[in-house]
């Protein structure tokens, strides 16, 4: 499970912790909503959890196709195979965009049907419904910053979107400040102010992340008339690698909003004590999750230069370092 590789620990440490670091920086953003929007009331708190619900439903598919592009996008990049590895990141858009678009209509037509699935008291779905009608537009910009900041941690380019969630923090602590309360002379919106806040951060964060990959990065070379290239016999590869990790990614949103459903259910007070302790969970396990993307791109390199045994035992070290950090989130937990 350990393997006397410092230059192997150093190398993944570069990738992992700027990506811990900005999951504890997503982590904090989510922690100041509840703060925010809990000071308000139960009943905000209560509405805009169970929005995100449905919201965290569109997240881990992304994450699922983002994974999947991981993968390949490791491989070709290993490989320094440039037309393959514009190729994925064309498809991975592709399947971005129309996941996207089917959230985005779902929420447009059906936002009543959708906070019923989680709870039956009419306040917090009538402030569910708000949340969400001001939250439509926000999945093109999460989906695209989502996957496309993937595929750059993938080219060993970490840094950027780690400053860019820096600065949607800092926006989106201050633009809920301004619209949740009205501050600064702006109407008072509670849970229209934190959706508003939300938003706002999304918009940054898409121009930041999906600006440097169209238009600056060199790695990777992706512009936007590459988006609408012919893509071969590829999508039969990346449909291959991604369908297990959408169904594994599909179980655990759905095991997630089953107990958000059985919770809204319990009232007001189980679901902002549900929203609390899921911001707890999150800062426990973003040590965890930078490995775990560590580990999908250092052995992708490492498959890609075609040393099958070198990758196998890095995989059984990050076996090894997932029980590690495993056992120190179960101590903070």
């Amino acid at each position: 499970l350990f393997i006397k590789d410092k230059k192997f620990y150093s190398t993944v440490a570069k990738i992992a912790v700027p990506i811990a670091i900005q999951g504890l920086i997503t982590s904090g953003v989510n922690m100041m909503d509840t703060i925010m929007v809990g000071a308000v009331g139960e009943t905000e708190l209560s509405a805009v959890s169970l929005a995100n619900q449905f919201i965290n439903i569109f997240h881990i598919f992304c994450m699922g196709i983002g994974m999947g592009a991981s993968v390949l996008v490791a491989r070709y990049y290993g490989m320094k195979d440039a037309v393959s590895l514009k190729r994925t990141v064309a498809i991975m858009l592709r399947l971005c965009l129309g996941m996207s678009a089917l959230f985005c209509v779902a929420t447009i037509l059906l936002p009543r049907q959708i906070m019923c699935i989680y709870t039956v008291e009419e306040e917090i779905i009538a402030k569910g419904i708000e949340y969400l009608n001001y939250s439509v537009i926000t999945y093109f910009l999460l989906g695209l910053s989502l996957t496309c900041t993937i595929v750059l941690r993938n080219v060993e380019m970490v840094k950027i979107p780690l400053y860019t969630s820096i600065g949607a923090f800092f926006i989106n602590v201050g633009a809920n400040y301004v619209f949740i309360f009205g501050k600064f002379g702006f109407p008072r919106m509670e849970v229209a102010g934190a959706a508003a806040g939300t938003l706002i951060a999304r918009i940054f964060e898409f121009s930041m992340i999906c600006g440097y990959l169209f238009l600056k990065d060199k790695k990777i070379g992706f512009r936007i008339k590459d988006l609408f290239a012919p893509v071969g016999n590829l999508w039969k590869e990346y449909i291959r690698i991604s369908i297990p990790v959408l169904i594994s990614d599909g179980i655990l949103a759905l095991g997630n909003n089953s107990v958000a459903m059985v919770i809204g259910r319990l009232g007001e007070s189980f679901v902002a004590a549900n929203a609390v302790t899921a911001v707890t969970q999150q800062l426990s396990s973003v040590m965890i999750q930078g490995f775990s993307q560590a580990g999908a791109i250092v052995t992708g390199y490492t498959l890609g230069q075609g040393d099958r045994e070198k990758a196998h035992r890095q995989g059984y070290a990050f076996l090894g370092l997932g029980i590690v950090f495993g056992a120190v989130a179960a101590g903070i937990i």
